[in-house]
């Protein structure tokens, strides 16, 4: 369990290989970036090889130096990653170019991306390979973002205007 944490000013915020069974909670992730941007991308949180995994209730954003979380949620290439769940979090301000929520680079089987909110984020799902049998994305909000086809796709709202935040600003 990582629970209540807050990961900044670093190139990549978690790897997370071989690893399953594991609760990513209440995480404040920003301002991740490689000083070698050009050769290796950041990424919020590195995965491969893991299954049966939970990332709820956390913040993905950019922070006061202007970056973000470079990839995101990265599913590597290598795969093997399976059983995830990621709800309840909010993406948002990422909005440069490279800055990614989600990338998927391999398949993910029975992949649940439920009750989020996407916010002016360039690239909230980048799908370069088949998110796999089960998977489904329902019920997220996508503000100024938009969204692309996980799985099975129900519920999802897209809004074209900031009147569905109380105080956006805030």
């Amino acid at each position: 369990l990582f629970s209540h944490m807050k990961i900044y000013d670093w190139e990549s915020a978690i790897y997370h290989v071989g690893i399953n069974g594991s609760t990513f909670e209440y995480l404040d992730v920003y301002d991740i970036m490689a000083q070698n941007w050009s050769s290796y991308h950041p990424n919020g949180l590195y995965t491969s090889g893991s299954s049966n995994v939970i990332v709820r209730y956390s913040k993905f954003h950019k922070g006061p130096k202007g970056y973000g979380t470079g990839e995101g949620i990265f599913f590597e290439q290598s795969g093997g990653c399976s059983n995830w769940q990621i709800y309840g979090n909010v993406f948002y301000d990422l909005d440069q170019s490279g800055t990614k929520a989600i990338e998927i680079t391999s398949t993910v089987t029975n992949l649940k991306i439920f009750n989020n909110t996407f916010d002016n984020v360039l690239s909230a799902l980048y799908i370069q390979a088949s998110c796999g049998t089960g998977s489904e994305t329902r019920n997220n909000l996508f503000y100024a973002a938009s969204p692309s086809t996980c799985g099975t796709m129900s519920n999802n709202l897209t809004l074209s205007s900031p009147n569905a935040f109380v105080n956006r600003s805030a």
